[in-house]
């Protein structure tokens, strides 16, 4: 029991009824900085306790009055040509073959370096709270100016592009206007034109309103809705051959509705990318994982892309193919980041000119993490 004392990395000290210093490690001792003939038989209170701790007297009577309620408890203790260290005590009685208590032995750990430690991390906790309130402060005023831009866009945007649009119609229509067709041509060109901007405004409008969105998070059946956008493309373009596959049992969780915004996106882009093709292959499938993500994927054989541009893929009015050669307004893929990303996913892109494209995308299995 001696050697043990000796060599453990605690405290270790041993008093008689008057508080008297019987016993002492080495651990101690290197601690404090005393050597043992100082501090043995001399007054734990006088070497050891600052002279106002009168909380550790009144403890140590009290173990030796068998009171159970200063078995444990933590006090300062004074170092030589040092500052206090905070020590979590642990006591006991000793007593002799009779039974009577004859003093006290106390295991001790030095705790300071983890106390301060706990200090600093409540220090940091609290900053990182108030930053927090701030930042949701900064975050509530940004959604405000976004939805303040978001009404000047739709209304003091679209009133005169409506107005430039309804005056060419209105030329058009008129039968006293001697147009020729080269001027006809130039009046369809600017209602095209101007059909183009007013589609691209409710694209921003749509990109806005995604960034301040709530999420409702819930189980989503990603298998039916891929079906579900699938079925719409066809319908609309009953003429077109298509070979589609939709694997079965797909699911995620999170917003139904951003999901499907980012899906229809996705599977659009397929859809269009293969209008080239004799047969449009598309396919959604999931990737094999038993991660606390899912990743999902979206993979055609159309025009494809040149992989050096694949980052530039999903910034916004970023356009990899001519308007000539496929309609868009360049914010499709820019939403479906902004979508996956308030999801705690992410998306990237793979593929070769004229060989196709694979869009993965990944999505929580379980719960949701939502992201700003």
């Amino acid at each position: 029991f001696s050697d043990m004392l000796a060599n453990i990395q605690l405290l270790a000290v041993m008093l008689d009824r008057e508080a008297r210093i019987s016993y002492c490690n080495d651990y101690l001792l290197g601690l404090t900085g005393w050597r043992r003939d100082e501090v043995i038989g001399r007054s734990w209170f006088e070497v050891f306790q600052p002279p106002d701790n009168g909380e550790v007297r009144e403890a140590f009577e009290s173990l030796i009055e068998g009171k159970p309620l200063a078995r444990h408890y933590e006090s300062e203790i004074l170092v030589r040509g040092g500052a206090p260290r905070l020590i979590r005590w642990n006591n006991s009685v000793l007593r002799d073959p009779s039974g009577e208590v004859i003093g006290t032995a106390s295991i001790g750990e030095d705790v300071t370096e983890s106390k301060r430690a706990e200090r600093e991390v409540a220090r940091l906790n609290a900053s990182l709270e108030r930053r927090v309130v701030e930042r949701t402060a900064e975050l509530q005023v940004a959604n405000r100016e976004l939805e303040a831009f978001s009404f000047s866009v739709s209304h003091d945007l679209r009133a005169p592009l409506h107005a430039i649009m309804g005056y060419t119609q209105a030329l058009k229509d008129s039968t006293s206007a001697r147009l020729d067709e080269k001027d006809r041509h130039y009046l369809d060109r600017i209602g095209a034109r101007g059909a183009t901007m007013d589609q691209l405004i409710d694209d921003l409008l749509s990109l806005a309103r995604i960034a301040s969105a709530d999420l409702l998070a819930a189980p989503v059946d990603l298998s039916a809705m891929a079906t579900q956008v699938l079925s719409d493309l066809c319908a609309a373009e009953p003429a077109r051959r298509t070979s589609l596959k939709v694997q079965a049992g797909m699911s995620a969780r999170g917003d139904a509705g951003l999901l499907r915004i980012a899906l229809t996106n996705l599977v659009g882009n397929a859809w269009k990318f293969s209008g080239g093709r004799e047969v449009a292959e598309i396919e959604v499938g999931q990737l094999e994982g038993d991660g606390p993500m899912t990743t999902f994927f979206v993979r055609d054989h159309g025009a494809g892309f040149d992989p050096t541009y694949s980052q530039r893929l999903f910034g916004t009015f970023q356009r990899l193919h001519s308007q000539a050669e496929f309609e868009g307004s360049g914010i499709g893929l820019a939403t479906v980041q902004r979508v996956i990303e308030r999801h705690g996913g992410t998306v990237r892109a793979e593929g070769a000119v004229d060989r196709g494209a694979t869009f993965y995308f990944t999505l929580p299995a379980k719960e949701i993490a939502a992201q700003r």
